[in-house]
């Protein structure tokens, strides 16, 4: 990590583009497994290094010699080289299969949202990116009822925003006590975390949720 802050001024981590959720002992059993271990695959970014090795649905056992769960997912594969062919365990149908899939580089958020046509914004401190919304907008992801809101464009998988659950496509509407209408509104929040958890407020698919983000997975 020193030598590529050295040589190259970042460090760079591995991405493979799929995005995991807990597996319950419900989920496990509706997946015919007989125990809970690994990460049920819940997206697939079509253009992300994964396309092609997974699909929502595949369990993801293990990476490398690592086995792998939800929680520990985002950590093994962040600390993966990019472009190095690794040696995956997935699990599907009820088959155990290796799969080898070259890792690609995790892409830089954007640095100065001007640069992007002002398209999003990125929130450090959720490690999330959102964007303005229009009325039209709001009613095309059937959220028509609320006065306004910032999508989710982007997530880091290790992020509070991620692990909370929030998605790419989401309508955040509050942080805390605080409706939101522009990014300015939130992109100044301090990290959450289980000492101080921040309350945040989202539509998906015409339903309004609340949860807390700590910046940790529910126990």
């Amino acid at each position: 990590m020193i030598t590529q802050l050295e040589t190259k001024g970042r460090v760079e981590r591995g991405y493979l583009g799929i995005s995991a959720q807990e597996l319950t002992p419900t989920l496990a059993k509706a997946l015919g497994m007989k125990t809970s271990a690994g990460a049920l695959i819940a997206s697939v970014d079509p253009a992300g290094p994964g396309s092609g090795a997974f699909a929502p649905g595949d369990v993801l056992i293990a990476i490398g010699s690592n086995h792998v769960t939800f929680k520990t997912m985002g950590k093994v594969m962040a600390r993966l080289p990019p472009d190095v062919l690794v040696t995956m365990t997935r699990l599907r149908a009820g088959k155990s299969e290796s799969i080898a899939v070259k890792v690609g580089r995790l892409p830089d958020p954007p640095l100065d949202p001007a640069l992007n046509g002002d398209q999003d914004t990125w929130v450090p401190a959720l490690k999330l990116g959102v964007a303005n919304t229009t009325e039209q907008i709001r009613k095309a992801i059937k959220a028509v009822d609320e006065p306004s809101g910032l999508i989710v464009t982007q997530l880091r998988p290790a992020g509070a925003g991620a692990v909370a659950g929030l998605r790419v496509g989401d309508l955040v509407t509050h942080a805390g006590s605080k409706q939101l209408v522009d990014p300015r509104d939130i992109v100044g929040v301090a990290a959450p975390s289980p000492q101080a958890p921040l309350l945040i407020r989202f539509v998906r698919d015409g339903a309004a949720t609340f949860v807390a983000l700590t910046g940790e997975a529910e126990p």
